[in-house]
């Protein structure tokens, strides 16, 4: 089975319909992605962004309301609907119109969509980037990326670097849990991938039911992204490491 196909099994399986609560919730995932763009000093701004692997759009939709015009394009046409769900009833509750473009697709298929005009800011967050299959799909993932960005674009990451191996039971990560809904992660490594096994645990009437699913993880490391980056003539103008996830803020130049 291709390693996509294992990674939108996973989603349509388990993920999908827990996102939003292993974020908190919907708005919860919103205000935190207020802070991070605030964190990252993305403020008020008019121009065109695209947002890789949105996922539910909580993401997209911070960036809506900050005066952006957003092309959010994810795989899953069941996460991209929750983010059309809301942007409708934004509109028709509170009559506020998000300026977001949903689009599906995977991003090893970048270079085959055609866009209307280059962006000005391209998102790439959460650890979409460890869902690529190889390291070759995230080179040719910044190529695309590069000719999608304006003459001073800014591209925008963030994974997680799986380049150390935790070992024994620190393999065990406690994801959320609430009273009667528990989730945790199982991580096993190999030299080019880590298989995230997902478990949820929901009391139900009848006792807890489980569900469960595995998907394989590209293991990146930073300086390899830093390297494919610099290769491409973008310049790394911020570095840093929260909560767990890299971010790297890159500038085209010299294109």
């Amino acid at each position: 089975m291709s390693h996509y196909l294992l990674v939108d099994l996973h989603h349509e399986k388990l993920l999908a319909s827990n996102y939003s609560w292993m974020c908190g919730g919907y708005q919860q995932g919103i205000d935190a992605a207020r802070q991070y763009f605030q964190a990252n000093r993305i403020g008020v701004g008019t121009g065109r962004v695209l947002d890789l692997g949105c996922g539910p759009g909580m993401q997209a939709v911070a960036l809506a309301e900050l005066g952006y015009q957003v092309t959010a394009l994810d795989s899953s046409e069941e996460l991209l609907d929750e983010l059309r769900m809301y942007q409708l009833n934004q509109q028709v509750q509170f009559n506020q119109q998000l300026h977001i473009v949903t689009h599906q697709a995977d991003l090893t298929k970048l270079g085959e969509i055609t866009f209307e005009a280059r962006f000005d800011k391209v998102l790439c967050l959460g650890d979409t980037l460890t869902h690529l299959p190889t390291h070759k799909d995230v080179k040719n993932l910044f190529v695309n990326v590069v000719q999608l960005l304006a003459s001073d674009g800014q591209l925008m990451l963030s994974f997680r670097d799986l380049s150390n191996e935790l070992t024994g039971t620190d393999r065990i990560i406690p994801v959320r849990s609430e009273p009667g809904k528990i989730m945790l992660t199982f991580l096993e490594y190999f030299s080019e991938y880590v298989y995230v096994h997902d478990t949820i645990l929901k009391l139900t009437t009848t006792g807890w039911e489980t569900s469960k699913s595995w998907y394989p993880k590209l293991r990146l490391s930073t300086p390899s992204i830093i390297q494919y980056l610099e290769e491409l003539n973008m310049s790394i103008t911020e570095q840093t490491l929260q909560r767990g996830l890299t971010t790297i803020i890159a500038a085209k130049t010299g294109l």
